[in-house]
């Protein structure tokens, strides 16, 4: 159980970039929510950037830079609201995925014929020059590479998802599942009051790999 200074704890564990970077709060629908990438988590800020900005046509300009979303980050709170993020002031939620499926996609969105900085920290893991991302890397040499790491240390689209979402000292109020996303959204958008704007699908590369085949390696 955390303590009053719950969210300085989290910070000093999981490390004081990644837990900032991770939490998405609205004050305006009363929620945080943690980031697990490979789990719908574009598709998500999205439409929560959407909403936080009231306009279903809003882009920005980019899902991935946490400066650039309108969500807030737990430094733009005050000190009280900071604490109440890990004693319910806040409603907490999370997607996850099957570990199979979803290393699958981190595969084929950051690896398979890729050029992604991800693919250079992959290279350099195998002790290949990261400049050579012309290189094919089999899904065999990926799960090699990653699991010789300390996951901790991992990109988080390759981190185990109990570490993305602090797992063993963050308390949820929902978690959803990406198998059953249809039906977990609803639930979702329907507790927060959340409008109905269009979801708008993004990164699916996964489709363009064959699922049986990287597994048969």
């Amino acid at each position: 159980m955390l303590s009053e200074t719950g969210y300085s704890q989290l910070k000093d564990k999981y490390g004081n970039s990644l837990v900032p970077r991770a939490l998405h709060i609205s004050r305006k629908f009363g929620y945080v929510y943690v980031t697990n990438p490979k789990a719908a988590c574009s598709t998500l800020k999205l439409f929560l950037s959407r909403c936080e900005v009231g306009d279903p046509e809003y882009l920005g300009k980019t899902n991935h830079q946490r400066r650039d979303l309108p969500l807030l980050t737990p430094g733009k709170l005050s000190k009280e609201e900071r604490d109440g993020l890990t004693r319910g002031r806040f409603f907490r939620f999370s997607f996850v995925r099957h570990p199979v499926s979803r290393v699958v996609s981190a595969y084929a969105n950051k690896i398979f014929r890729g050029k992604s900085q991800s693919k250079a920290q992959v290279l350099e893991m195998m002790g290949v020059d990261p400049g050579r991302l012309d290189l094919d890397i089999s899904f065999l040499d990926f799960l090699k590479a990653i699991s010789a790491r300390e996951p901790s240390s991992l990109n988080g689209h390759f981190r185990p998802q109990t570490l993305n979402l602090f797992w063993n000292d963050f308390k949820y109020d929902f978690i959803g599942k990406l198998e059953q996303f249809d039906s977990d959204f609803a639930k979702l958008k329907n507790h927060l009051g959340l409008p109905d704007y269009p979801l708008e699908i993004r990164n699916q590369k996964s489709k363009f790999v064959n699922t049986d085949e990287l597994l048969s390696e």
